[in-house]
């Protein structure tokens, strides 16, 4: 089975939003994190996985590992990226 590429779990994950708010979508909000996308509409609100931040997240922590200059900010940095790359495999898009 082929993975979906992140476009295409934006457009899943859209189309989800759309079908969630029939009014249509009146907000949307990322958490600070930037890990989740709130969508307001009607009066519901659905939550969704950033996945494109999580990627995002993962090419910046290892950009700052490689100029780490201790063995513990180099674990540290090591055990956020296995983390968002763990969320991401539960999604099957790593």
């Amino acid at each position: 089975m082929s993975r979906p590429t992140t476009d295409l779990y934006f457009s899943v994950m859209w189309s989800a939003a759309c079908v969630c708010v029939t009014d249509g979508v009146t907000a949307l909000e990322f958490s600070v994190s930037s890990r989740y996308l709130a969508v307001a509409g009607d009066k519901h609100v659905a939550v969704f996985h950033n996945v494109a931040g999580y990627r995002s997240t993962i090419a910046e922590l290892e950009e700052r590992k490689k100029s780490a200059t201790t063995a513990a900010m180099r674990e540290r940095l090591q055990s956020q990226i296995d983390e968002a790359q763990s969320v991401l495999r539960h999604f099957l898009l790593l």
